[in-house]
C-alpha cells in the first residue's frame, strides 16, 4: 500500500521531524529557515504543497533465538499469517548471545540451515543477525559458522549487531577488526549494520560502501535510565515520528555514514500512551518514509499480536 510521509502539526514539539518538513518544504520553493519551529510561517508554506505517496517498503522482522527450534518457530510464522494477515518479506535470526565473548551460537550449523530451508519455502528471506565484537578471533568463528548458508541460499544475508559488543574495545582494536573483517568477506552487497539511532562513532568503521545501512530508530513508550522508567513525552525523541528524523540526521546515519543502501528500524513493542498501537506503528512508517528506506525493520516477531495486526494491515491494503 502507499502512505504520505508524516507531517507535523503546528507548534508540534518534535523538532527534528519539522525540519525534515521544513527542508521538504524547500525543495517545492519555499524559503523557510530550518529551525524546527513550526509557526504561522511554516504553515504559510505548506498551503499547496502536496505531499506524495509513497508505497510502503518490504516489512521484516528480527526474531531472538526461538528460531532454533524450526518446527515451533513455523508454527509462529503460520500464526502470524493465519491470525493476523501478516507475512515478513524477511526474518533477521539472531544468532549467538550478546555477553558471551567468543562466537558461541544459539544453535547448529545444521539447525540454522534447516531453518533458513524453511523459510525459503515459506517464500521468507532470512538474514543471519549477529553481534559482533572487535575481535578477529570471533569474527573467523562467525564467518565460518554463516558461510555455508549465504553459499546455499544467495538471498540470505549477514547483519552486524553493533551496539555494546563492539564497542568493548578501543577505536584501534574496531578499526583493525573492521579491515580484517572486509578481507575475509566473500559476498557484497549482501551485508548490513545495525546500531542505535544516534550511531557510535566506532561503528562507521563497519560503514563501507555497499554495506546496508539500519539504523535502530525505535520509537517506545518508555525507557529505562539507571533503572527508573521515563515515561516517553511528546517532545521526547522516543516519540514516534521524532526518533526516525533525528536519526538520520546528516551528521548521523543520513550522511557521513557511508552510501550504502538504507534500511530503518522500528519498534513493535512497549506501546505509547495516547496512541494506539496501529498509530505508533503507522507514525514510525510515515517518519520513516521521508528518507526512502529499502526495508523497514521492527523488533520483533515475538510481540503482541495487535502489532502484527498492525503490519499485516499495511500489508493487506
Amino acid at each position: 500500500m502507499k502512505l504520505r510521509p508524516l507531517v507535523p502539526t503546528l507548534r508540534d514539539p518534535r523538532t527534528e521531524l519539522v525540519k525534515t518538513y521544513q527542508s521538504w518544504l524547500n525543495t517545492q520553493g519555499a524559503k523557510l529557515k530550518v529551525d524546527g519551529k513550526f509557526g504561522d510561517d511554516t504553515k504559510t508554506a505548506q498551503a499547496g504543497a502536496k505531499l506524495p505517496e509513497v508505497e510502503v517498503p518490504p516489512l521484516c522482522m528480527w526474531i531472538d533465538r526461538a528460531w532454533k527450534d524450526t518446527a515451533s518457530f513455523h508454527r509462529m510464522l503460520v500464526s502470524a499469517q493465519q491470525q493476523h494477515n501478516f507475512k515478513p518479506a524477511r526474518v533477521g535470526l539472531f544468532l549467538n548471545p550478546l555477553d558471551e565473548k567468543t562466537f558461541k551460537p544459539f544453535a547448529s550449523a545444521a539447525t540454522l540451515s534447516e531453518t533458513v530451508g524453511m523459510l525459503a519455502e515459506a517464500g521468507i528471506d532470512a538474514d543471519l543477525t549477529a553481534w559482533i565484537r572487535p575481535n578477529k578471533a570471533y569474527i573467523d568463528a562467525l564467518l565460518k559458522y554463516v558461510t555455508p548458508v549465504l553459499n546455499a541460499w544467495k538471498t540470505s544475508r549477514l547483519d552486524l549487531d553493533a551496539e555494546s559488543a563492539w564497542g568493548s574495545g578501543s577505536s584501534a582494536d574496531c578499526a583493525d577488526a573492521a579491515e580484517h573483517l572486509f578481507k575475509a568477506w566473500k559476498f557484497p552487497g549482501r551485508l548490513s549494520v545495525n546500531d542505535y539511532a544516534s550511531l557510535q562513532a566506532d561503528t562507521r568503521h563497519l560503514l563501507r560502501d555497499g554495506v546496508r545501512r539500519r539504523p535502530q530508530a525505535y520509537s517506545v513508550g518508555f525507557v529505562n535510565h539507571s533503572g527508573e522508567r521515563v515515561e516517553t513525552a511528546k517532545n521526547s525523541v522516543y516519540y514516534p515520528g521524532e526518533t526516525q528524523c533525528f536519526a538520520l540526521k546528516q551528521s548521523l546515519w543520513g550522511g557521513v555514514a557511508g552510501n550504502g543502501p538504507l534500511d530503518i528500524g522500528l519498534a513493535a513493542y512497549k506501546p505509547v500512551a495516547g496512541m494506539s498501537i496501529e498509530e505508533q506503528v503507522r507514525t514510525q512508517i510515515q517518519s520513516a518514509l521521508w528518507f526512502k528506506p529499502q526495508e523497514l525493520w521492527f523488533w520483533s516477531l515475538r510481540t503482541d499480536g495487535k502489532y502484527l495486526a498492525a503490519l499485516g494491515a499495511l500489508q493487506d491494503e
